[in-house]
C-alpha cells in the first residue's frame, strides 16, 4: 500500500504594516516545494501538498491546514508542517501565567495576525493542533524557520533580516484561544461543571521539531545564489541536497546546526522530540529518494541535459563561472570514473532546473541516441557579492579601487558590488569605511579612516580576504558519492563525545594562572574504502591553518586517528575585553591525496604568500585544482592527466570562553589598542559595559604600527 506524505508549507513576506515585512520566506517554502516534488519516492509515497504564501497564510487558512490537510494523515503516513516566517511573543491570559512565569506566549505571525480582530498562532495553540494531527498517528515533523522567543534586542524597521516581530501588548483573553471551547473547563464563557484546567496537562501529540535557533537567539535571513533565504533553510535544503543518502533527524541536525552557526553570529538551530527515540528515525521517514550515484546526460531532442538540477545540489551558473563535468561511456567502471585520461570529454552547465540541467558540449561530439555518466569536476567560485552605503564620494573611491585591484590592473577576482542580496556591507559614513554582515551594525574588523584611494585600496584588499575565507568556509561538493560523514569527527572533552550545542571550553583559573581549554579530536572512517583527511581552523581573525593533515591523515575502512589540541583565546585580544571567540573545524575527506595547505591564509591585514605545496601535488587532482582555485582564482579549466578525487567536507564550531577579570578591562580614560582584525564594538561583552569616547577622526584613525587606539568610558 502506498502511504502519503502530507506537507503543509506555509511562507510570509509581505506581512501588513506594523508588521515588518521578510525577503527570503517565499524563496525557502518555494525551493522546499520543488526539492519535496523532485526527491519523493513516488512508489512508496504520495505527495499531498497543500502552499499558503503571503496574504493567503491567515490565521484561519494556517489552522484549517492543518485540520482539513494535516489531519488526513494517518499511521504509517508522514504530516510535515514548514513554517517560515515571524515568530513573536503576545501577553498571555491570566490563566496561563503559572506556566508562563514571563507572563508572555511565544507565537507564529500570521499574515492577518495583528489587524484588530486578528490575533497570532500562540504556542500553545499550535502544540493543540499538533495534537489533533497525531490522533491517527502518522510519522509528524514541524520545521519553524522563525524567531519563536521574542527576545530581539534590535530595533525593527519596515523591512528586516531577523525573523522577529514586535511583541503584540494587546490583552488577550484565553476564551480567543482555538481550544477553550474544547477543553472543559478552559473557557469561562462555557457553563460546564468541569473542574478548572490545569494548563501544565495540555494534550501534546508526538512529533519531531527543527527550529531555527534557541529561545534567546533571533532567526536571521542567508544571501545565496543571488536570493535571501532563511539560514536555517538554506542549510537544511543545501544539506539535504548534498547528502548521498538517507540522513536521520540527528545525523541531519548535525550537519545543519555546524554550517548555521559557521556561517552566522549567534544562531543555533535546535531539535527537539516528544520521543527521544524519533531522533534516529530517517528525515520524513524515508519518504526521499537518495541522490543518484552518478550523474548522466542525454539529448532530449534540443539540447543535452543532466539528470540532475537544484535539488541535487547544482548551482546556478554565476557570471563566468559555472559547474563542469566531464563525460564517460554509460558502461565505465566506478574506477574508470576516477581516470580522467578515460574520459570523452567535458560539458559544462548553463541553466539549472529544480530537477534537471542543460549543458553546453566543449571538446567532444556525443552521440545524440546514447547516454553517458558525467562526473562533476569544478564548481563555481563566484564572487563576493558586497553592498555600498554611505558617502557617495567615498564610495565612488571604493568602486575605482574594485576595479583595478587584480593583477594587471583588472577588476577584483574576489568581490562585486550588488545591491539586491550582499553577503557583505560596506558603509561610508563619518569618515570611516565599516564592514558588517547585511541587516547588523556589528563591525567585523577595525574601521578605515580617510576617504583617498590608499585607504580604500586596504578596504579592498580586506574584503577579498573575507571572500577567501566565507569561500573555504561554504566549501562542499553537491557531487560526492560519499556520505556526508564518511569520515566521523567527534570532539572529546575527558573522553567524553560532545554534542553539537555542548562545544563550548572555558579557561580554568589554576595556580595563579589561565589554562588553556583542551580538547580531543577523533576521525573514524565509515566506510569501506582508503580515505585521505585533513582539518582545517579557521579563526574569527579570518584566518586559516591546517590543524590535522599535513600531510593528509591516511585512513582504511574503520581506522581511526586522534590527536588532542589546546584552544586558545589570544592575550592580546582577551586584555582588550573580549572573552569568547568562535573557531570552525572544518574536515576535508577526499580518496585522492591533496594538499590542504592551498587553502591557508593569514589573518586579516597580513601580506598574502606563495603556499608551499607537495611536490606534484598542486596538479594532480580536482580536489587541489578547487583549492587553489578558492586562493588564486586561476583558470578552471582541467588539465590534462588530472585525477577525479571525490570528495565531502564536514565541520564543527567550537567555542571558547575565558572570564575577564581585572587585569582584562582598561578604566575610564585609558588607551586601549585595538589589533588588526579586532574592533571593540564588535564584541557585546565588552560593549554592555563601556562606550567609546568622543575623539576626532585623525586620532582614532591613527594605526601606528598597526593598531588604532581608543578611549573607553564605563557605563
Amino acid at each position: 500500500m502506498v502511504k502519503n506524505l502530507y506537507a503543509f508549507l506555509v511562507g510570509i513576506n509581505n506581512y501588513q504594516a506594523p508588521v515588518p515585512r521578510l525577503s527570503g520566506c517565499t524563496n525557502d517554502i518555494g525551493a522546499f516545494e520543488n526539492y519535496l516534488r523532485g526527491r519523493t519516492a513516488k512508489d512508496q509515497f504520495n505527495l499531498q501538498l497543500l502552499k499558503l504564501v503571503d496574504e493567503q497564510a491567515s490565521r484561519q487558512a494556517v489552522i484549517d491546514g492543518f485540520r482539513k490537510h494535516l489531519c488526513q494523515a494517518g499511521k504509517d503516513d508522514v504530516a510535515l508542517f514548514y513554517y517560515s516566517g515571524h515568530g513573536s511573543q503576545e501577553n498571555a491570559p491570566e490563566e496561563f501565567w503559572a506556566v508562563e512565569p514571563d507572563h508572555k506566549d511565544e507565537t507564529l505571525v500570521c499574515y492577518d495576525s495583528r489587524q484588530l480582530d486578528g490575533w497570532d498562532l500562540a504556542d500553545k495553540e499550535l502544540a493543540y493542533l499538533i495534537h489533533e494531527v497525531a490522533a491517527k498517528n502518522p510519522h509528524m515533523v514541524v520545521i519553524l524557520d522563525c524567531c519563536h522567543s521574542g527576545s530581539g534586542t534590535r530595533d525593527v524597521t519596515l523591512e528586516t533580516s531577523v525573523r522577529w516581530a514586535p511583541a503584540d501588548q494587546r490583552e488577550r483573553s484565553v476564551d480567543s484561544f482555538l481550544f477553550s471551547r474544547e477543553v472543559p473547563g478552559a473557557s469561562r464563557g462555557v457553563d460546564t461543571n468541569a473542574q478548572p484546567v490545569d494548563w501544565k496537562d495540555l494534550p501534546e501529540g508526538r512529533h519531531i521539531l527543527i527550529a531555527a535557533c534557541r529561545d534567546d537567539e533571533t532567526a536571521k535571513e542567508y544571501y545565496a545564489d543571488e536570493k535571501p533565504w532563511g539560514a536555517l533553510s538554506y542549510f537544511l535544503r543545501s544539506t539535504l541536497e548534498s547528502a548521498n543518502g538517507p540522513l536521520t533527524y540527528r545525523d541531519l541536525y548535525k550537519q545543519v546546526q555546524s554550517r548555521v552557526r559557521s556561517n552566522l553570529y549567534n544562531q543555533s538551530p535546535q531539535l527537539e522530540a516528544s520521543q527521544t527515540e524519533d531522533l534516529d528515525l530517517p528525515f520524513l521517514g524515508g519518504a526521499l529518494l537518495p541522490r543518484p550515484e552518478n550523474f548522466t546526460l542525454s539529448f532530449d531532442g534540443n539540447d543535452w541535459m543532466l539528470d540532475a538540477g537544484s535539488i541535487y545540489g547544482i548551482p546556478a551558473p554565476l557570471g563566468n563561472e559555472t559547474t563542469q563535468l566531464v563525460v564517460f561511456p554509460l558502461d565505465a567502471q566506478a574506477n574508470d570514473l576516477l581516470d580522467i585520461s578515460k574520459a570523452l570529454g567535458q560539458v559544462e552547465v548553463v541553466q539549472v532546473f529544480p530537477q534537471a540541467s542543460r549543458l553546453r558540449v566543449l571538446d567532444f561530439e556525443p552521440d545524440p541516441t546514447k547516454t553517458y555518466k558525467a562526473v562533476v569536476v569544478t564548481l563555481p567560485l563566484p564572487l563576493l557579492e558586497v553592498k555600498l552605503e554611505g558617502d557617495a564620494s567615498a564610495l565612488q573611491i571604493i568602486r575605482e579601487a574594485m576595479q583595478v585591484s587584480a593583477p594587471g590592473g583588472k577588476p577584483s577576482m574576489y568581490i562585486q558590488e550588488m545591491q539586491a542580496t550582499p553577503r557583505l556591507r560596506l558603509l561610508a559614513k563619518d569618515g570611516a569605511y565599516t564592514i558588517t554582515y547585511p541587516g547588523e551594525d556589528r563591525p567585523l574588523v577595525n574601521r578605515l579612516y580617510g576617504f583617498d584611494p590608499e585607504t580604500a585600496q586596504k578596504v579592498i584588499q580586506r574584503l577579498e580576504h573575507i571572500a577567501r575565507w566565507m569561500r573555504t568556509m561554504e566549501l562542499q561538493n553537491p557531487g560526492s558519492r560519499l556520505p556526508l560523514e564518511a569520515v566521523q569527527m567527534s570532539i572529546l572533552r575527558d573522553g567524553t563525545e560532545l554534542g553539537p550545542n555542548e562545544m563550548v571550553f572555558d579557561y580554568k583559573f589554576r595556580n595563579g594562572r589561565w589554562e588553556q581549554p583542551l580538547y580531543s579530536l577523533r576521525l573514524r572512517n565509515q566506510t569501506s574504502e582508503m580515505l585521505y583527511c585533513a582539518v582545517l581552523g579557521l579563526y574569527e581573525s579570518f584566518s586559516i591553518d591546517v590543524v590535522v593533515g599535513k600531510p593528509p591523515v591516511r585512513l582504511g575502512p574503520g581506522e581511526e586517528f586522534n590527536a588532542q589540541k589546546f584552544l586558545s583565546i589570544p592575550e592580546e585580544v582577551w586584555q582588550q575585553g573580549i572573552a569568547e571567540r568562535q573557531d570552525v573545524l572544518k574536515l576535508i575527506v577526499s580518496t585522492d591525496d591533496f594538499d590542504a595547505h592551498l587553502l591557508t591564509q593569514g589573518r586579516l591585514d597580513t601580506e598574502r604568500t606563495s603556499v608551499p605545496t607537495q611536490r606534484g601535488l598542486v596538479r594532480k587532482n580536482s580536489l587541489n585544482r578547487l583549492m587553489s582555485q578558492v586562493q588564486t582564482r586561476e583558470s578552471s579549466d582541467t588539465p590534462e592527466g588530472q585525477s577525479l578525487s571525490d570528495w565531502t567536507t564536514f565541520q564543527a564550531v567550537l567555542r571558547i570562553k575565558k572570564p575577564l577579570d581585572s587585569r582584562a578591562v582598561p578604566r575610564t580614560g585609558e588607551a586601549l589598542s585595538l589589533g588588526a582584525g579586532v574592533t571593540l564594538d564588535a564584541h557585546p561583552d565588552l560593549v554592555a559595559q563601556a562606550r567609546l569616547g568622543s575623539m576626532p577622526p585623525a586620532s582614532r584613525g591613527t594605526e601606528g604600527p598597526g593598531l588604532p587606539v581608543v578611549f573607553v568610558s564605563w557605563l
